[in-house]
């Protein structure tokens, strides 16, 4: 029954989606106009795929999981795919509220160059900048180190999160400009390719600092979908299958690509076995794990709750509980290894129990609808009222995964992170502005010099 249910929901449930999200900033029915739901829609099947391959081949042959209870797998895709309705039908009442519309104007895109020029300038000396402010406080570009220092990537990225003097706050900037270039890059690419494809050079740079593997690979399908000329105008053609299927395969080469980096001498079994865990399984593992904790009464204890308070890390000394959970269930220290990821009900459930977990999709629905509603007219000062809605789509959802735990957005911790980085991007963007109109007033002045009477000096011969 569990299989089945499962099934269904690979169906049904992206599909109440469709039908509720239309007309709204979450609508897929015009790809290449806006086609940003799609990384939603991503998100959602990595929520959803794990169900079935858990019920297809039982916790005890899934790798990946630790301490999940076999004989759970029916309670867990029901809870799941309950919450995960009760979340898009608060997803798509929330976007209607604080009027995130699809209008038929905005559709028709009208480039504003010389304002993404300006903005593609500020995220690009911005990026650069903090690569080498950060290099002097002993944070290093992660995949350059890795692959120049023959290092193994893990060791630069755990060495950059845990012993260089960047706090996680900060150094999280990076991804956001390296997102926010590759989107804008795109975008120029509808009118000059060759400057696009440079800018998205310097946003892979960007995005593989950390060391992460799924940003870069996500800068170059975002660079893709925004550039738009493999994309359908509606989803349902045939063109739109080829064009998805182009991007699906373009992004399976980068991750053998970047993973074969971590694993060298990687084979193709292997690699497999890695999407099979980390796709096929890992951004639910965290649910399964919570799951089995709870039914064996050994759910750890602790001020989870802490995690959501802003800026409280720098007053209050905890442990978040993604982190402990990667802990308790694989048995690795602190700094040795990164966090577990879940779906937001695992994190709720280890803050509030039962009855935080059911509300959770409650909360996660609203917030979301409210940060883009604050997000988008903030982001509207960089890159004007038509691009602003879809950018703003871009960093949210890439900066609040639903599969990234619970934290960031019950007090909108999440939100109030992104607006304090967009705000250095802010004030770079106006200091490049100032910086180029005070060249053009200068330049004239530097060809035509006068004296102080009004008149051009006259040239003085020997």
């Amino acid at each position: 029954m569990a299989l089945g249910i499962s099934l269904a929901s690979l169906i049904f449930v992206p599909l109440s989606a469709y039908l509720l999200f239309r007309r709204t900033i979450l609508d897929v029915t015009h790809l290449r106009a806006n086609p940003w739901p799609l990384i939603w829609y991503f998100t959602l099947m990595l929520v959803l795929v794990p169900l079935v391959v858990v019920n297809a081949l039982g916790i005890e042959n899934v790798p990946g999981l630790y301490v999940a209870q076999p004989g759970t797998e029916s309670i867990v895709t029901l809870l799941v795919v309950a919450v995960i309705t009760e979340y898009i039908l608060t997803l798509a009442f929330s976007l209607r509220l604080f009027g995130l519309n699809l209008r038929k104007d905005i559709l028709n895109i009208s480039l504003n160059e010389k304002r993404l020029y300006d903005a593609v300038c500020a995220l690009s000396l911005l990026g650069l900048l903090c690569i080498v402010v950060f290099y002097f406080l002993g944070y290093k570009h992660a995949f350059l180190s890795a692959l120049l220092e023959n290092k193994r990537l893990l060791e630069v990225r755990l060495a950059n999160k845990y012993t260089s003097h960047v706090p996680s706050q900060i150094a999280s900037i990076m991804p956001l400009i390296g997102y926010f270039l590759a989107a804008v890059a795109g975008y120029i690419g509808r009118q000059n390719l060759v400057k696009s494809f440079w800018y998205l050079v310097l946003s892979v740079l960007f995005l593989s600092a950390p060391g992460d593997k799924a940003p870069p690979i996500w800068g170059i399908i975002i660079w893709v979908l925004a550039q738009g000329a493999l994309l359908p105008k509606h989803v349902f053609s045939v063109r739109s299958i080829i064009g998805l299927g182009f991007v699906s395969i373009l992004g399976l080469g980068a991750v053998y690509f970047v993973t074969s980096i971590q694993v060298p001498g990687m084979t193709r079994e292997a690699f497999f076995k890695y999407l099979l865990v980390r796709l096929g399984v890992g951004q639910m593992a965290g649910v399964y794990e919570t799951f089995g904790l709870v039914q064996t009464n050994s759910m750890p204890e602790g001020d989870f709750y802490l995690h959501m308070i802003p800026g409280a890390q720098f007053f209050v000394n905890y442990t978040d509980f993604q982190k402990v959970l990667m802990m308790v269930t694989e048995g690795y220290g602190y700094a040795e290894m990164g966090v577990k990821n879940t779906l937001f009900i695992a994190e709720a459930w280890a803050i509030g129990g039962l009855p935080l977990a059911l509300l959770s999709p409650i909360i996660v629905g609203i917030s979301t609808g409210i940060g883009l509603a604050i997000l988008v007219p903030i982001v509207r000062q960089i890159v004007g009222k038509e691009l602003a809605p879809f950018i703003s789509l871009i960093l949210y959802l890439k900066t609040h995964d639903i599969t990234g735990g619970f934290s960031s957005f019950p007090l909108f911790k999440g939100l109030i992170l992104v607006l304090g980085q967009i705000a250095i991007i802010f004030l770079l963007y106006y200091l490049v502005i100032a910086f180029k109109k005070m060249l053009k007033n200068v330049g004239p002045v530097i060809r035509k010099p006068i004296d102080n009477n009004g008149f051009k000096p006259r040239k003085v011969t020997g």
